[in-house]
């Protein structure tokens, strides 16, 4: 059995339109958990008014709160409520796949402690194309192209617990680091191939919209806590990460902040090679013209 989680703070624009798709799931039974994260809008009063509408002995919806701020609180929180065996996380501003549990629950079993499923983005309200899924289990694909977001994972319920849920201190990219956390505990795994599933929306009210300057200091936040937790053993992936990142002020022409970032850089991956460091320029430099999957390449440099 699967649990769907769904965390949402100040949604009551998008809310109606994701829980009418989670509604039209071909599948049943459903259970749902539904976390108010200190909304000050309508979102908790269409929670409340749909679960008036949609629950049955065959559609479970919990209600459940957690006033702290912040997206992995709440997810925690449901996981904290959660009673099947596998659990599910999905945001309050995209759109489900009414297929998805479908063909999901067809491959749920004990012998996985992670499910990865491929999934479609829509950015800026453009037609969704499919996200970059690549079937590897290599921490350093991760840290490059954040191949497992929030909405490719299916976690056996235990697994998640032990390896410490999502991590609370970071107010985005906590998909990205739990990915990479994730992998480098060496889970068992099963990928599903067959199509892309639901549709996520990049705008700028999202948690990953907007531009790198004004992220900046989450995504640098999150690089450092990788560092620190894996002890620098991916330190060549996150190097060139960062270098993606300081490419991306440049691009926007920030070049205050990409001066702090290279500054950074140094500071956190000192102990490279005269090769690393010139890809890492050459990398940077392309992505400031505005090259596209430079990734490719500095994957193939950590293999």
């Amino acid at each position: 059995m699967l649990t769907i989680i769904v965390p949402y703070y100040n949604r009551e624009q998008y809310l109606p339109r994701t829980l009418d798709s989670i509604a039209k799931s071909s599948y049943r039974p459903i259970k749902l958990i539904l976390v108010n994260n200190h909304s000050t809008d309508r979102s908790q009063q269409i929670c409340e008014e749909f679960a008036d509408r949609h629950r049955s002995d065959d559609f479970s919806i919990l209600l459940a709160d957690e006033q702290e701020g912040g997206a992995a609180k709440a997810r925690n929180r449901g996981l904290e409520l959660s009673t099947t065996p596998f659990v599910y996380f999905f945001d309050s501003d995209d759109l489900f796949d009414k297929d998805f549990l479908e063909i999901v629950m067809q491959e749920l079993d004990e012998s996985s402690d992670l499910i990865v499923v491929p999934t479609k983005v829509s950015v800026g309200g453009k037609s969704p194309v499919a996200r970059i899924y690549r079937l590897t289990a290599n921490p350093a694909a991760q840290i490059l192209t954040g191949h497992l977001s929030t909405q490719a994972m299916i976690f056996r319920t235990d697994f998640l617990r032990q390896i410490g849920g999502w991590n609370e201190s970071l107010p985005m990219w906590n998909d990205w680091e739990l990915g990479i956390r994730v992998l480098d505990a060496k889970p068992r795994m099963r990928w599903i191939t067959s199509r892309s599933f639901h549709t996520v929306f990049l705008h700028p009210d999202s948690l990953t919209g907007g531009s790198f300057s004004q992220r900046i200091g989450s995504m640098r936040k999150a690089v450092k806590v990788v560092n620190d937790e894996t002890q620098g053993r991916y330190a060549k992936p996150l190097f060139f990460r960062m270098e993606f990142i300081t490419g991306n002020l440049l691009k926007e022409k920030n070049r205050g902040e990409a001066a702090e970032n290279k500054k950074l850089t140094r500071r956190w991956f000192a102990d490279r090679s005269v090769i690393t460091n010139l890809f890492g320029w050459l990398i940077r430099r392309y992505v400031a013209w505005g090259g596209r999957g430079s990734w490719r390449l500095a994957l193939w440099l950590c293999e």
